[in-house]
């Protein structure tokens, strides 16, 4: 599989790449003190400000101890260099660099190679699985061809293995095959500093995969509030004037995709929405408003007296569905009453006797995945609940229960967590008009299994602690871990620990909390906080506050905030109305 995707990459555009010759080192588990950290920003700092003759570190490896150095200035980088030491690196990086340009530099990227492993080309599935990436580095060695990628380096550039594999089959002019079969491949770890400069005599931050970990202990109400008010910057200062919200966006290179997709925009306009209400900022909702006339002048079409949101010849239940739910919660739904309507129809219309939907309304012939069944009618029967919150309507509430009933025995036989969330929401809000043990009882079911998904231990890196992802063979195929999807799990797991709480069950009360403050520092991990964290972003009102899709991947998509946010306000929510919910309490709001 490796070879077939390296082939593929060698045929691809070219691109950048490091040529470095060096002294392979021993297998030294080093990272600097304090201390030393401080003697590195200091010797940086010196060298930028135009001390040439700064004398080497006293590290316990120098000199032969491989460095990466990358200096950047304003999101932009200006050189990297590989060398045996970093007052070596330093003058390598700054040999093509005038004293101008040496001043501007606001971030130096440092990379300190150690533990270097050579790779068995029968396991590289293993050693260079996406979780150590932007941890371990990779190096490539074919005849006096040094290669080497550094893990910080990998995560400003937004660099897989493979990727990175790929790059070095075009710099060595061979294909991927001969590359695993006649190059000397080894990983390496690495101590991970970015120094700022400024103000003297500068700060060096260790980094955890070019991040800073975020402990568990951090997770409380007031982290919760910031976190929310930054997530909130980001949906607005990515909404554009004419109301159209980016899709996604990529900080490595500055620049917006050009896919999209219907359901996670109308998403987001829900998401704006609860903004504006939970806020009470009219100039929110009116944003809000704004993007609601942009997706409907963009995408919302008529047919037979049906509302369809269409994108690029389809027509999906889920859009539908989710677009009508972002005009019902905004308060100028009745400007939009007749596209309400006729979604809420396009809504019936795909509806089935069995209780179940057709997910597709164009084509139709792609409702015969299954696996969209885990997605759209989930999305449909929250709508519908809402409907029902609204006004009784005997016809629609026999129609959700016996859709309840067909989704409950298709989950068992079909079990995948991306069913969960939608049909928790769905299901909780039913319950709360109705009280329907069924309901209840099937919302504990379904959640109590998901939390077996969410890692706690199994992986070895404390920055993916609480993502909802598990490795076993048994499970991978339910999909790899995404800042989506531990935003919107959150969501139903809010709502099913507001049952728990309803109901007494005080052992799912506290499973689900721990589940959920779990949850949420997975989140806060991929957050764009501060520089120390975004060295290579050349635009950071694009990026502040946004969620990188992993924490080895810094791309940001729309629903990777979006769900994360609407996860957040509600959680505020239920913590406004219940003061004493044992959910993110620390150790000094218990002493008040």
């Amino acid at each position: 599989m490796l070879t077939e995707t390296l082939r593929r990459l060698c045929m691809g555009a070219a691109c950048t790449w490091l040529v470095a010759c060096g002294v392979r080192v021993a297998d030294t588990p080093w990272q600097p003190t304090a201390g030393q950290r401080a003697e590195i920003a200091g010797t940086v700092t010196a060298f930028l400000n135009g001390q040439a003759d700064i004398s080497p570190l006293a590290l316990p490896t120098a000199p032969t101890l491989q460095v990466y150095l990358a200096l950047w200035s304003g999101g932009e980088r200006l050189a990297q260099v590989w060398a045996s030491g970093l007052v070596a690196a330093l003058h390598l990086a700054g040999a093509d660099l005038s004293p101008a340009q040496l001043a501007a530099v606001d971030n130096v990227e440092v990379s300190l190679a150690y533990g270097f492993r050579d790779l068995d080309p029968a396991a590289l599935g293993d050693d260079l699985s996406p979780v150590h990436r932007g941890v371990r580095g990779l190096e490539v060695i074919h005849g006096e061809q040094v290669l080497r990628f550094a893990p910080s380096q990998m995560i400003a550039e937004n660099l897989s293995f493979e990727r990175a594999l790929g790059r070095a089959a075009r710099v060595l002019r061979m294909d991927g095959q001969t590359l695993i079969d006649e190059a000397q491949l080894a990983t390496f770890e690495a101590a991970q500093l970015v120094i700022e400069p400024e103000p003297l005599p500068g700060r060096a931050t260790s980094l955890l995969r070019g991040n800073q970990l975020i402990p568990q202990s951090a997770v409380d109400r007031r982290s919760l509030d910031v976190f929310a008010r930054t997530m909130q910057q980001w949906m607005l200062a990515n909404l554009h004037p004419d109301g159209r919200m980016t899709y996604m966006y990529y900080p490595a290179t500055g620049r917006e995709s050009d896919n999209n997709n219907m359901i996670r925009q109308w998403m987001a306009t829900l998401c704006l929405t609860r903004m504006g209400i939970a806020s009470g900022n009219v100039h929110i909702l009116g944003r809000a408003h704004d993007n609601i006339r942009y997706n409907l002048a963009a995408f919302y079409r008529e047919e037979r007296g049906l509302g369809l949101i269409e994108y690029r010849d389809k027509v999906k239940l889920g859009a539908i569905a989710l677009a009508a739910l972002a005009i019902l919660e905004h308060p100028a739904r009745e400007e939009f009453a007749g596209e309400l309507a006729g979604l809420v129809a396009a809504t019936d219309h795909l509806w089935r006797e069995d209780g179940s939907f057709q997910t597709f309304y164009r084509p139709a012939e792609r409702s015969a995945d299954p696996n969209l069944h885990n997605f759209y009618p989930g999305e449909t029967l929250l709508l519908w609940a809402s409907l029902l919150e609204r006004g009784a309507d005997p016809q629609r509430a026999e129609r959700f229960m016996r859709s309840f009933a067909y989704y409950r025995d298709w989950h068992l036989e079909n079990r995948k967590p991306s069913f969960i969330p939608w049909h928790t929401q769905a299901y909780f809000m039913e319950w709360q008009r109705t009280g329907d043990p069924a309901l209840r009882d099937w919302i504990f079911e379904m959640n109590d299994w998901l939390l077996a998904m969410q890692t706690h231990s199994r992986l070895a890196y404390d920055d993916t602690l609480g993502r909802f992802y598990d490795p076993a063979p048994e499970r991978v195929h339910f999909g790899p871990p995404h800042a989506s999807s531990t935003g919107v799990y959150l969501e139903g797991l809010i709502d099913a620990y507001q049952l728990a709480l309803a109901e007494g069950d005080s052992e799912r009360i506290r499973v689900y909390a721990d589940s959920i403050e779990r949850g949420l520092r997975s989140a806060m991990q991929l957050q764009f906080r501060d520089d120390a964290a975004s060295w290579f972003v050349a635009d950071m009102a694009r990026v502040s506050g946004g969620l990188r899709t992993t924490v080895y991947n810094n791309v940001i998509r729309v629903d990777n905030v979006q769900h994360t946010l609407m996860a957040v306000l509600k959680m505020r929510a239920h913590l406004a109305s219940q003061p004493g919910s044992p959910l993110l309490v620390d150790a000094s709001d218990a002493r008040q």
